[in-house]
């Protein structure tokens, strides 16, 4: 008996030699290389070192980068089929040229590396044992533009979808009549996003079927017919006009039908008014009856200030409470006999609110306006002419804003709205097969030069986003700053005890922007950004356009190598204390791109022909 136990000792004792020798050889083997049977998406890493991974890693996302992902749809309306490409292209304004999806190679590959490398050896043990028989997979973690690709597949898939419709107002032959309600045929873009994300994760670009379905409306005309005599009478026998002290704005009969839906709310339909809708309307009359608030401006002379503008309080239209006093006019009217041979005039107010200027008259006199204490710059050569002129817009929005004291700056909501209705003129971007007006433009130009001129005047910044990509007007590389309404934006502090008063001027290719105030005497040392980390701009891409003439070529965007940089700024106080940062940026390389006339070749199996240096796009349908 005690020699079986003495043998069994033995045994596990020879099993645990053995476990810990194999350990032991597997940590040798694998000190520097990531263990077996790991996985990163589809692709076996294991036994390779980091550098290899990478550069296996990056052949996967250049073929999805080139090749793009395959949507294709089909409903009762027809089918389509396009191509998603995860770069959105401005050969006007790099500004607008982006990613669509950022593949955090380096994160992943650090992730894949640390597999099994525990500090307690059990646990290690037990976990290299695992990966010996059973392989491990590494979903990739990646950011992801989420709204720009469900934008993309509404934009490529509306013609074969029909939203549903539930019963509604409409005018034939200039009378007011019931339409019924209508099914709708949707595709699923929730699941297909799911789908396009779990390709990704698993660096694949399969194409991706959509799922269809009918989406039936709960509300039916024969529900609504009671309630729709009782509004078409209002409707008909009363004129609504929106008023206020100076202006009358009569309602069309068209408005207010497109405002009127019904609603099923605990199994009984009634009548409700779109707000959205009625917010939309209200923010079209919005530039007839608003006044601006006016912010206190100075124009400088030197490091005087020699003229100055009174603040003047603003008034806008409080939605809200308009939108209510709408909906008590026409839902709750009492209608006038039928009888009467004049119209009712029902006059509803627009209610405003006043907005106050932040600045105080009572304080211009201490405002500490009174030296410069930071400068910066940037040059746009080379920029189109709606580069150009949405950069003098801008600028002139901002030009002459104070900033209070310990206020956190944002430089998007500075700007407001940046579309047509404020001045701002659109780029093409290239967004899959087509061609489409977006506005930015230009912008980066003032988030760039705003952040230079917080850097020269020690300012602490609270939010900074890089460009995916080098531009060349915001070199040197590293000093720029990207901001797209709402995000990312551009913020830094005012912690200098005193106003600032930010003044904007162009001066030839040049943006110029300078801070006044008072120097509290801080001093601020910058290095030189340092470039390092370069990475070869990816073969050349050929994008085909049907939209252009065939055989047309033109060149949209030069290659521009990727790489890290870095700079440190020191900000030293009177008192002697330091404020030290590094500022680091990484940019993706980006390969030149040229447009192409005309469909893509095809191959006798009918895929499309790949070249060394090109990447193609099609839509077909």
């Amino acid at each position: 008996m005690r020699a079986l136990f003495s043998k069994t000792i033995f045994y596990l004792l020879l099993i645990v030699f053995a476990i810990f020798l194999y350990v032991f050889i597997e940590e040798i083997v694998f000190y520097d290389r990531i263990y077996p049977r790991v996985y990163l998406g589809e692709i076996d890493v294991g036994g390779l070192k980091k550098n290899e991974v990478k550069e296996l890693v990056k052949i996967a996302i250049d073929q999805i980068e080139r090749e793009g992902i395959i949507f294709f749809g089909a409903t009762d309306l027809g089918e389509k089929k396009t191509v998603l490409f995860l770069t959105n292209i401005s050969p006007s304004d790099p500004d607008l040229s982006y990613q669509l999806v950022d593949f955090k190679l380096d994160e992943n590959i650090n992730k894949a590396y640390q597999i099994v490398r525990e500090d307690n050896f059990l646990k290690k043990a037990k976990k290299i044992l695992e990966t010996s028989f059973k392989n491990k997979k590494i979903k990739l973690e990646t950011d992801i533009k989420e709204k720009e690709i469900e934008n993309f597949l509404d934009d490529q898939f509306k013609k074969i979808i029909k939203k549903p419709s539930k019963p509604r107002l409409e005018i034939e032959k200039g009378e007011i009549i019931l339409k019924e309600a209508e099914d709708g045929i949707i595709l699923n873009f929730e699941k297909a996003l799911k789908n396009f994300k779990e390709n990704i994760a698993d660096l694949s670009n399969k194409e991706i079927q959509i799922s269809s379905f009918k989406e039936i409306s709960s509300i039916k005309k024969k529900d609504c017919e009671e309630l729709f005599e009782d509004i078409k009478t209002t409707l008909t026998e009363n004129n609504f006009i929106l008023t206020d002290s100076l202006k009358k704005k009569p309602l069309s009969r068209e408005d207010l039908i497109s405002w009127i839906e019904f609603e099923e709310r605990e199994g009984k339909v009634e009548i409700n008014l779109n707000q959205e809708r009625v917010f939309a309307y209200l923010e079209k009359i919005a530039s007839e009856i608003e006044t601006k608030t006016i912010e206190p401006k100075f124009k400088m002379d030197g490091e005087q200030v020699v003229e100055f503008i009174p603040p003047q309080k603003g008034l806008t239209i409080d939605k809200e409470n308009t939108f209510l006093k709408i909906e008590e006019a026409i839902l709750n009217k009492e209608v006038r006999p039928k009888s009467d041979s004049d119209l009712g005039s029902e006059s509803i107010e627009i209610v405003l609110k006043g907005i106050e200027p932040i600045t105080k008259i009572e304080n211009i006199n201490n405002l500490g306006i009174k030296e410069i204490v930071g400068r910066g710059e940037s040059n746009f050569a080379g920029s189109s002419s709606n580069r150009r002129y949405n950069i003098k817009v801008g600028a002139g929005r901002i030009n002459g804003l104070l900033i209070k004291p310990d206020e956190e700056f944002s430089l998007v909501k500075a700007l407001g709205r940046t579309d047509e209705t404020t001045g701002f003129l659109p780029e093409l971007v290239i967004k899959g097969d087509r061609t489409v007006k977006e506005f930015g433009g230009g912008l980066c130009q003032l988030g760039t030069t705003t952040f230079r001129v917080a850097l020269d005047a020690g300012l602490p910044i609270t939010e900074r986003t890089p460009h995916t990509f080098r531009v060349r007007y915001y070199e040197p590389a590293g000093m720029d700053a990207t901001i797209y309404n709402p995000r990312p934006d551009f913020r830094f502090i005012n912690d200098t005890g005193n106003y600032l008063l930010l003044i904007t001027k162009i001066q030839g290719d040049k943006l110029i922007f300078e801070l006044y105030g008072t120097s509290d005497g801080r001093q601020v040392e910058m290095t030189k950004p340092a470039i390092y980390n370069i990475v070869s701009p990816p073969a050349k891409k050929i994008i085909y356009m049907e939209e252009l003439p065939i055989g047309q070529e033109k060149k949209v965007e030069s290659a521009v190598p990727g790489a890290d940089t870095e700079f440190k700024r020191t900000v030293t106080f009177p008192n002697g204390t330091k404020r030290e940062e590094v500022w680091r940026s990484h940019y993706v390389a980006w390969s030149e791109m040229w447009l192409v006339g005309g469909k893509p070749p095809k191959k006798e199996n009918g895929g499309v022909k790949e070249e060394n240096t090109t990447s193609t796009t099609s839509t077909t349908q």
